[in-house]
This record gives C-alpha cells, structure tokens and sequence, in this order.
C-alpha cells in the first residue's frame, strides 16, 4: 500500500474518532446517512413481460390446470352446486389473471416429493419399507351413461397421495396456505374438503388391501421462516366420509342423468343452479349461472335459473346433502 493511502486512512479514522470506543453518538451519526441514493431511472417493464409469457404459458399446460375429471379433492366439497356442475363437466368461469398461488404449491409438492420419495428409515424401522411420494391410487368409477365418458358410461376417479409412510401406515398431504387458512384450521379444524379428500385415499388403500391407521394434514404457511412454523392435523382412518362423499356423488348423477333423460340438459343446468352453495362460504370457482364476486372472500351472486323447474325435480334438491353429520351416517 502507498505512503499516501496509509495517510489518508490514517487521517480519517483520526476523524471519525475510529480510535475512541464506539458510542449511541456515533452509531446515530452513523445510521442518519441512510441507505444508497442512486436510483437510477426506470426503463419500463420489458424484462418482466419477457419472463411471464413463458411463465404463463407453462402454468396453462401444466396437467393440474388442464384436468378435467373429477378428483378425490373435489368430491368432499361443502358446495352442492359447485359438485353437480363439475359431475356436469362445466367448467368454472376463468380466473381474470393467470394463478400464481396453486403454482408455489405446485413447486413445494416438488420440492418435498423430490427430497422425501424413496426416503428409508433409520434403525430398527429400516425393515418397514421406503416411503412413497406421490403414490397413485384408484377410488374407484362412477357410472351415467351419457354425462361422463360416453365411450364407457364411466369415470374412473383416481388421485395422488402426497406422501404414504408404510412403517407407520400414515397417508401425509400438505397443505400449502396462508395465513387466514392456516388459523382458521387451528381454529375449528380442517375444511370437510380436505378431511373428505383424506378419507377418500384411505378408502382407496383400503380397497388395494393395505388400509391406513393415522392419516395426517401438514399445513405450510407460504410465509414460514422455519420448519416450526409448519403445523399438522392428525387423526385415525375412517372410511365413513369417504363412502359418505362416494354415495352423495353417484346420487347426484342419477339424478342429474334422470332430468337430462327426461327434460334434457338445460334442465338438467337449471336443476343444478337451485342447489346451495359452500355451506361454509367459502367458494373457490364461479360458474356460469352466476356473477363473479367483486371482492375476495365473497361468494358469487347466483342468477335466476333459465328455465322454471317442475317439482318433481325441485322436491329432490335437498337429497343432495352439502356436509357430512357424524349422526346421520
């Protein structure tokens, strides 16, 4: 180093009072100078738009957003309404902007079948088999034979468990939330939907001759900074919702399919737009015989029905039941 810098370094700290201890003083004297003031002028947004069309385009063809059948996630809904126009394969109005939420879900899924697929136990438990990511199961077809698969008249309803641990024949699906969900889980327990959804892979296993004992929700804040911040609602396998769930939705078909038969489609659709919606409010699609809320968290407004639905047909809405009663079943 030069004579001259050594001066000058020398000569500053002399200034600065580098020598003496630190004091309140000087740190305040310190921090007032505030963060960096080059803010060099904006371009526009070129850059980003360059980023989001592919991005977009990748969240259009993932196969989560171009499933059309319905799934065991769906089946458990509070929301009769919302259950007859999917089993009438309407689809739900489109979001206004592409979703970026199911997509962060999408990458944890990723992210922990990747880490936790093929994972073996430690010790004693070693002998009690790898755990399995993403295990497919089937629960099992519905039957119509015109409003599901015309070529079969059924609809093999399939899905994915998240994570199945055979030593401790535990079925794990995670949940990746914000805030209001997760407290609201903490709360008054996990949605019907997803205790359903639950009931419905176990149901499943059951069927293919390995039944679980424990079935788990694991609940991932999308803004947790550590793996404390995670919470899990436990509980011991019953197929009773699921058979439950199973029933209410081969009724819903039948009836549907006797109105088409009858009255056709349409009727069929008007049918459907008198039934409740989410009896805990909590409507996630908007369909077309409504109109989209105008804030968040705020269920659509249903339309009049197109056509006037004879009793015969209105008398039977209430044998579509929106939520299953531990007393009742």
């Amino acid at each position: 180093m030069s004579d001259g810098i050594q001066a000058l370094i020398h000569a500053t700290a002399e200034a600065d009072g580098a020598h003496a201890p630190r004091t309140h003083e000087t740190a305040s004297r310190t921090s007032e100078r505030g963060e960096c003031d080059w803010k060099p002028a904006p371009l526009g947004d070129s850059v980003l738009q360059a980023v989001l069309d592919p991005i977009d385009t990748a969240i259009a063809n993932h196969p989560r957003s171009l499933q059309k059948a319905i799934g065991p996630s769906e089946l458990g809904t509070d929301s009769p309404h919302g259950l007859a126009m999917k089993l009438l394969q309407r689809k739900p109005l489109g979001e206004p902007e592409t979703p970026w939420l199911p997509t962060q879900g999408t990458a944890v899924h990723a992210w922990l079948e990747h880490h936790l697929g093929g994972h073996r136990p430690d010790g004693d438990d070693e002998w009690q088999g790898e755990w399995e990511a993403e295990k497919r199961v089937r629960v099992g077809l519905l039957h119509s034979h015109t409003l599901l698969d015309p070529g079969s008249h059924e609809w093999h309803v399939t899905g994915s468990i998240d994570l199945w641990i055979p030593g401790m024949r535990a079925t794990v699906d995670w949940k990746n939330v914000g805030q209001w969900t997760l407290k609201h889980a903490q709360t008054n327990g996990p949605s019907q939907q997803y205790l359903i959804q639950q009931s419905l892979y176990g149901w499943a296993l059951e069927q293919a001759g390995t039944p679980p004992e424990r079935q788990a929700l694991v609940y991932i804040p999308r803004d947790a900074r550590s793996l404390s911040d995670w919470w899990s609602y436990e509980w011991a396998y019953d197929p009773k919702p699921a058979l439950w769930a199973w029933n209410r939705a081969q009724l819903t078909i039948d009836i549907l399919q006797a109105i088409v038969d009858r009255d056709g489609m349409e009727m069929a659709l008007a049918w459907a737009s008198l039934l409740p919606g989410s009896a805990s409010g909590h409507e996630w699609d908007t369909w077309e015989d409504e109109t989209p809320a105008m804030t968040p968290f705020t269920p659509p407004t249903r339309k009049p029905p197109a056509l006037d639905v004879p009793d015969r047909w209105t008398r039977l809405i209430h044998a579509v039941e929106p939520t299953y009663q531990t007393k009742n079943n």
